[in-house]
């Protein structure tokens, strides 16, 4: 039998049922756990039944259907009540201890892969609800790859909002946040890795990872003859690492290739649950150009510190593609006051102005495309372009609908827009050869 959606808070409503409709009228059920003080009040249809609540609670609850029973006081006596009866207003509940949905237990800890931002917060809930776990990572240190690898010491955080703070989650809301002068609101990455090793301290969970380990092998092993099949385990095969894939990111690919296919020294950990929060952007694509060893310049790399921007003070240079990193090193050189730099990209990239990256964030449901390329008009009439016209737009005759298919990641700022308007910032469509 179909069970209707109820909402535990909603009223009975106030109205006078038309003759004929009287087994659709609402009345207020109060269920109450046998042996217990806890009550549940909730609004059900005159004519639902026994049946129908018992099957609501075993969904709800996550119990066994058979061993919930409803019981009716009939003066000092107790009167099982069979199930397509209809529900009476007050009900004795057999079977369960309390309303909170049941907690299942399993034979084995979880697995988290992965100390970035997203494998923390997962370690972090599983922590708080008294979840047993366990954290892998291959880096000797925790922020993943995007903050312990990618980033250097100028890097910011590209996005507003809270949901980069780890205590602003479902269960604190907005009550744990961060105040604006301890955690700034495009943090910096040494303020955002203060932040991990913060909350990672505060919650205790040093004791629950596992770091500079690589995970080499997972096994499923199918779960018991009859049981459900989220009794199935895993066998995670893993080697300690050092601090082989604590380098420069090259030096991950050196280390898979010199781990690959080892068997000696490996551990192994048995798992209810895997977790994998593998990153991204974790292998750089070096280019060699010609001329760079004759060249009496600066050459490199904008991630990990690998180059030194001080050095562009006054100095005129070329920064080679126009990604989200691309224009957050156009931003660092504006800052160490550099001359003239140019951006080099085969295609025109769409950037964000900041007071729409603001407008976005904070939006509930995502802004529709037009109204975001209307808003960035303003901002493209000092940098001389119509975002209207860029190759991953697509829109109609009047511009009143829009969609942009942009694979690359969005770079976000004004910076480049005051550094086009002033001179210091030109885009040069075209290939380095």
């Amino acid at each position: 039998m179909a069970l209707a959606k109820f909402d535990v808070s909603k009223k009975v409503p106030i109205s006078r049922a038309k003759i004929g409709d009287e087994s659709q009228r609402w009345k207020n059920v109060t269920l109450k756990a046998m042996g217990g003080s806890e009550e549940l009040s909730f609004p059900v249809m005159q004519a639902s039944t026994v049946n129908e609540v018992r099957v609501m609670l075993a969904e709800v609850l996550g119990e066994d259907l058979s061993k919930i029973e409803l019981y009716e006081k009939k003066g000092c006596q107790m009167k099982r009540l069979r199930h397509h009866e209809e529900v009476p207003t007050k009900v004795l509940v057999k079977g369960i201890k309390n309303f909170a949905r049941k907690v299942e237990i399993y034979p084995h800890p979880f697995v988290v892969l992965g100390a970035g931002h997203l494998g923390l917060r997962q370690a972090l809930h599983w922590q708080k609800i008294g979840q047993d776990f366990i954290l892998f990572d291959r880096k000797s240190k925790i922020g993943g790859n995007a903050w312990n690898g990618i980033a250097n010491k100028t890097s910011k955080l590209q996005s507003e909002g809270a949901h980069y703070q780890l205590d602003y989650d479902v269960s604190d809301g907005v009550e744990r946040l961060l105040p604006f002068n301890k955690y700034s609101f495009w943090p910096s990455r040494d303020e955002i890795l203060g932040h991990f090793h913060d909350v990672v301290t505060e919650y205790n969970l040093w004791p629950h990872m596992v770091m500079s380990t690589q995970i080499m092998d997972i096994e499923i092993i199918p779960e018991p003859k009859g049981a459900h099949e989220r009794m199935k385990a895993y066998k995670v095969k893993h080697v300690h690492v050092g601090d082989r894939f604590q380098g420069q990111l090259d030096a991950t690919q050196n280390a898979l290739a010199e781990f690959s296919g080892q068997t000696l020294g490996m551990g192994e950990a048995m798992a209810s649950c895997m977790a994998f929060y593998p990153g991204a952007l974790a292998s750089p694509h070096r280019k060699t150009f010609p001329g760079e060893d004759i060249f009496g310049g600066q050459v490199g790399y904008g991630f990990n510190d690998e180059f030194d921007y001080t050095k562009t003070t006054g100095q005129n240079g070329i920064v080679i593609g126009m990604g989200a990193f691309a224009v957050e090193n156009i931003r660092t050189v504006m800052e160490n006051n550099s001359g003239k730099f140019y951006i080099i990209a085969r295609h025109h990239n769409l950037l964000l102005p900041r007071m729409l990256s603001w407008y976005v964030n904070q939006s509930r449901m995502p802004p529709p495309a037009a109204v975001i390329l209307r808003a960035m008009e303003p901002m493209y009439k000092y940098y001389g372009k119509d975002p209207w016209s860029y190759h991953s737009v697509m829109t109609n005759a009047d511009r009143s609908v829009a969609s942009i298919k942009q694979y690359t990641r969005w770079g976000i700022g004004d910076i480049y827009f005051l550094g086009v308007f002033y001179g210091k910032v030109e885009t040069v469509e075209g290939q380095l050869k």
